[in-house]
């Protein structure tokens, strides 16, 4: 079983309407593909509801799913940093709010997501880990272990920690076995410089493929029967101590 991926690393501007375009402009010609992956911290400028209609009809015009990033969305009781999925029909069936809040950054107002999403995209078990949460490798080992076979991580991530993030990536596909995907900001966004860097990473936690600082499309084509090979070879999820963490106290 194959899927194959597609990664618009993207710039986010505070200029309405424009972000939108650039990912319509720049999802052109990727109808071969079987799901996009957005950045976080996206739209930018554009309403959030628009845009998630505007994404709904890219996808039923070319006929596939996407993982639309990550955004500002109203809930019951605040704001928090979701995350759509779209069928191929143009339909958002799904989300996944953040789970992990970093309370290290002044501007971080979101409320915190209560529980991971599993979908499946043609017969592949999927997960969203938006930015932040792949620093947490017992979450990110959870939904491997629960059955998704790839991660998609829409992410803005900062140039001032830019040393970390591929570590962390290649790290969090290790722990689950499972294909990361991973799209990140390209440029400056609010006040910030973010490097992009775009990567997808293998179950065994080498680089497939990757993206520079610039904004670009990156595709690769994800041979699923490695997930299967990886978790055979080296059983984790068998040989964990779950008896032992338990007596474990923070």
């Amino acid at each position: 079983m194959e899927l194959t991926v597609s990664i618009l690393q993207t710039t986010v501007t505070d200029v309405a309407g424009s972000n939108v375009e650039r990912v319509i402009s720049m999802a052109s010609g990727l109808s071969a593909s079987d799901v996009l992956l957005l950045p976080a911290s996206w739209p930018g400028g554009d309403a959030g509801a628009h845009a998630l209609s505007e994404l709904c009809l890219l996808c039923s015009d070319i006929g596939v799913h996407l993982i639309a990033g990550a955004m500002p969305w109203p809930a019951e009781g605040g704001v928090v940093d979701r995350s759509w999925v779209i069928n191929d029909a143009g339909d958002s069936f799904a989300f996944y709010d953040r789970a992990h809040i970093f309370s290290g950054h002044p501007a971080e107002s979101f409320q915190g997501g209560t529980s991971p999403l599993f979908f499946s995209i043609a017969g592949v078990g999927c997960s969203v880990a938006i930015g932040y949460d792949i620093c947490f490798p017992e979450y990110v080992c959870s939904i491997g272990r629960a059955g998704a076979s790839v991660i998609f991580v829409p992410a803005a991530w900062p140039a001032t920690r830019g040393e970390q993030w591929e570590f962390t990536l290649r790290a969090a596909a290790s722990a689950a076995q499972a294909y990361v995907v991973a799209c990140n900001i390209s440029g400056g966004s609010e006040g910030s410089l973010h490097f992009g860097r775009s990567i997808i990473v293998s179950p065994w936690g080498g680089v497939i493929a990757s993206l520079g600082r610039e904004e670009g499309v990156l595709t690769a084509t994800l041979n699923l029967g490695e997930v299967e090979r990886c978790r055979g070879d080296m059983p984790l999820g068998r040989d964990r101590r779950g008896d032992l963490y338990r007596l474990l106290r923070f």
